[in-house]
């Protein structure tokens, strides 16, 4: 009878998912603060941290500090959104006023020169707000990382996120 590939697949994978297991079930240990020696003594080397482990045995991030360090620099990314746009919708009306006012000239030559001060008014208003933006952008992201480095090791995992607020 010929076996399938998925089948045989499938038994390699539960045959190495047992090999491994095997080790880890033998050790009875419950209380992680001693192990037991095959003649009875107690290894007196052995872990007594109780905590929550991580990956290879380091004590996990704690999910509330990370939690709090998460929420404030959220926080202040919105709150960096919102001075940005109403720089932006400040700009804009400015540029109205000034577009306006550049049309209602009569002379030609003082016309023209209005209309270029509002758009290079305009340019340097938006350069500043989107430059106050990043900055407070990148202060909320260097505040959480000082923040999430006291929660435990591995509470660096929302540093990848760092990119994608970089397309705002």
């Amino acid at each position: 009878m010929e076996i399938s590939r998925k089948a045989a697949q499938a038994a390699a994978v539960v045959g190495l998912a047992a090999m491994l297991a095997v080790p880890v079930l033998a050790q009875t240990n419950t209380n992680g603060n001693a192990n037991d020696n095959v003649n009875g003594t107690t290894n007196a080397n052995a872990a007594t941290n109780t905590n929550e482990h991580g990956r290879r045995g380091k004590p996990a991030a704690d999910p509330a500090c990370v939690k709090t360090a998460v929420s404030a620099r959220e926080t202040a990314v919105m709150a960096a959104w919102d001075a940005y746009s109403a720089s932006v919708k400040t700009a804009l009306t400015a540029r109205k006023a000034a577009l306006e006012a550049a049309w209602s000239l009569t002379d030609a030559k003082e016309r023209h020169a209005a209309i270029l001060k509002s758009w290079k008014d305009y340019r340097n208003s938006l350069k500043a707000a989107k430059k106050t933006f990043k900055e407070a952008k990148k202060a909320a992201w260097k505040t959480f990382k000082e923040a999430a480095r006291q929660c435990g090791p591995g509470a660096g995992a929302e540093d990848n996120g760092q990119g994608a607020d970089s397309e705002l």
